[in-house]
């Protein structure tokens, strides 16, 4: 068989033809952050990203990325790629440092909504440890902000009902809550009521204004009051052995919505002229 080499010219264009790819894809990865797969931590010392260096050096490039990643959230809000994008752009903003946001106030606005829509996304995915940290950030690194108060509040309750840790949540509430705050109070509420769940804490979660950041954290982003209204039903089966739905709903659960978690629990126990038969089981332990 004859062999084949190749002369100077065909070297020449497929060199060149390897040039126009690579400056094509190097365009396009620019153009568009979210293609390129690439992360900070995964960056060596001698690495080159073109697309995470354009994220470094330039706000407008950090800007567009989370816009990008804003819009992908209201039409897509369970895409893979918005955990990839905000993990990224998360890497920038840390590894920059906080220094620059007490001058900066463009660069802190950014990351409050890149980190608050960071608790958003990794709360919807159950990814909760992620959330612990963008709870710890915003509270750490941006509580010049007047919204931050919400989120640490949220980093409050976090630790007492998703750590189960509330000595470190009453030191915490201490650390970034003033007591002179509604917030302050209404924290100290909950994190009495986490080891057992009472009459109180419920009451504390129904007077929060309905847009308040921590109330829909309690109630619709964490498991933290479909998993108390379950225990709350437990512990009313263990002290009674009947108990009316009515005041279960109105006094314990101050009219609060029953969430599936609650409503399947309740089911375990006949309810016969409104009153719940705890006394009885229907099988479905």
């Amino acid at each position: 068989m004859e062999s084949y080499a190749m002369d100077a010219s065909e070297k020449s264009r497929l060199a060149q033809r390897k040039a126009r790819f690579s400056k094509a894809a190097n365009e396009s990865i620019l153009a568009n952050p979210l293609a390129d797969r690439g992360l900070l931590s995964r960056m060596g010392p001698t690495s080159n990203n073109s697309s995470i260096n354009k994220l470094l050096d330039s706000f407008s490039a950090k800007e567009s990325l989370l816009v990008e990643l804003e819009t992908l959230y209201t039409k897509s809000p369970n895409a893979e790629v918005l955990g990839h994008g905000l993990c990224k752009l998360r890497q920038i903003i840390v590894s920059n440092g906080a220094k620059e946001f007490a001058t900066d106030q463009a660069l802190s606005d950014l990351s409050y909504r890149l980190f608050k829509l960071s608790v958003e996304y990794h709360s919807s995915q159950e990814q909760w440890l992620q959330v612990g940290f963008c709870l710890k950030y915003i509270s750490d690194n941006l509580a010049h902000l007047e919204s931050a108060s919400d989120y640490q509040a949220c980093l409050v309750v976090y630790t007492a009902s998703m750590e189960s840790d509330a000595a470190l949540a009453l030191d915490r509430l201490q650390q970034y809550l003033s007591p002179k705050s509604n917030l302050y109070h209404i924290c100290l509420q909950l994190i009495k009521g986490t080891a057992s769940p009472n009459i109180q804490w419920f009451k504390a979660v129904y007077e929060m204004p309905e847009d308040c950041i921590l109330r829909k954290f309690i109630i619709s982003q964490t498991p933290i009051f479909r998993t108390y209204q379950a225990e709350t039903l437990r512990i009313l089966s263990r002290s009674y052995r009947q108990f009316p739905l009515a005041a279960i709903e109105r006094q314990w659960f101050y009219g609060l919505s029953w969430n599936s978690t609650a409503k399947k629990e309740l089911e375990k126990w006949p309810v016969a002229n409104g009153i719940v038969k705890f006394f009885q089981t229907t099988g479905t332990r």
